[in-house]
């Protein structure tokens, strides 16, 4: 990242999934725009369009399908916007991308992307294409189990924490980053399941149709219940708000506070978050 360009910046942006943030106003929009810390999570690239903000980054920690098709349509679309976004993805896709055959590390790592490809083909129906990314990419790696204590990465060489999805590892990942900066959440609503792109993905059910059992089971509890999957108490494992007090206090050890710019965020209802304006007050 062009630190440079972060030290006149006291914020940086995180962009969810929430419909909220398709009620940002035009001169809200121009400031996300052209402010140099903002990252995407997910779906968000797919669809930046309907919300008329392309990331400085963009971030998918998630490796179980159908994320693989989030990686191949967000390097799609990165190729095509200047300036790029500069991507963020968990180390599991590098050998995605391995085409130097170089060593015998390199040729293992081709037949593992082949045999992944093929193996998403026959269970999903989807191929990963066979392309060399023509956009910046950083690589890490996150935990992958919610039970596990809570641990905060210092550097990218760290695991990235983990608890019932990507908004605790974005946070994480900001905070390394963009150190210093108060991370700003915009469409992290959790008071509904309906994300900002719902009528798209409704319309491609064939993407979703053969997610993991334990996925399924999430989306079903979420449409019963009308809360985001992350906010589900599920297995036993309680929401995303279980662990936010906790992330507040390590950013707060860091002179860093954790801000929603949605009023009715369930993060700010639950008095977990302090609301502010997307733009800063002066």
């Amino acid at each position: 990242m062009n630190q440079s360009l972060n030290n006149t910046h006291p914020r940086c942006y995180i962009f969810g999934s929430g419909r909220s943030i398709l009620d940002l106003t035009p001169e809200e929009k121009d400031y996300l725009n052209a402010h140099p810390n903002t990252l995407s999570m997910n779906k968000y690239l797919a669809f930046h369009e309907k919300v008329g903000v392309v990331p400085a980054a963009h971030f998918i920690a998630d490796h179980h399908y159908p994320a693989h098709w989030c990686v191949a349509e967000s390097i799609r679309r990165a190729r095509h916007l200047v300036p790029k976004p500069r991507l963020l993805l968990h180390n599991y896709y590098r050998r995605l991308f391995q085409w130097n055959l170089r060593s015998a590390w390199r040729v293992r790592s081709l037949l593992w992307g082949l045999s992944t490809r093929w193996s998403l083909w026959k269970t999903h129906r989807f191929w990963f294409p066979l392309f060399t990314p023509r956009t910046s990419i950083t690589w890490f790696h996150s935990q992958e189990d919610s039970r596990k204590p809570f641990c905060w990465a210092e550097t990218l060489n760290d695991q990235l924490y983990f608890y019932r999805g990507s908004l605790t590892t974005a946070i994480n990942l900001c905070n390394i980053i963009w150190p210093g900066r108060d991370v700003c959440l915009l469409g992290v609503d959790l008071n509904t399941r309906r994300a900002f792109y719902q009528e798209d993905i409704d319309a491609m059910p064939e993407l979703f149709a053969t997610m993991k059992q334990s996925a399924q089971e999430r989306a079903a509890l979420s449409l019963e219940q009308g809360v985001h999957a992350t906010a589900l108490t599920y297995r036993g494992v309680p929401g995303v708000q279980a662990v936010i007090p906790m992330i507040v206090k390590e950013l707060e050890r860091r002179n860093v506070r954790l801000l929603c710019c949605n009023p009715k965020s369930l993060l700010v209802t639950d008095g977990l978050c302090e609301y502010a304006p997307v733009i800063p007050e002066v």
